[in-house]
């Protein structure tokens, strides 16, 4: 028997404004940018950044935040210089 769809499980539209803002949401790794940027100087990549984030500084967010975020510096993107 095949089951007829209700309004609510049709996917959102992706230009909807909710959809949106999640999209520029800000990190939570911004409080730490300068901790990450000294760290990069110093040679460190993103899982010893996070673990020394964890470990010293309460971070609580995952290493996929930490490394995303890395990566948005290393590349230099707009979001990096839009700040």
């Amino acid at each position: 028997m095949q089951r007829s769809h209700s309004i609510n499980e049709v996917a959102p539209d992706p230009k909807a404004p909710a959809a949106l803002a999640s999209t520029f949401r800000a990190s939570r790794c911004e409080p730490f940018l300068d901790f990450i940027e000294l760290s990069l100087s110093k040679g460190r990549n993103a899982k010893a950044i996070w673990q020394d984030l964890v470990d010293d500084q309460g971070f609580t967010g995952r290493y996929a935040s930490v490394k995303r975020f890395v990566r948005k510096l290393r590349g230099g993107s707009a979001w990096k210089l839009a700040r």
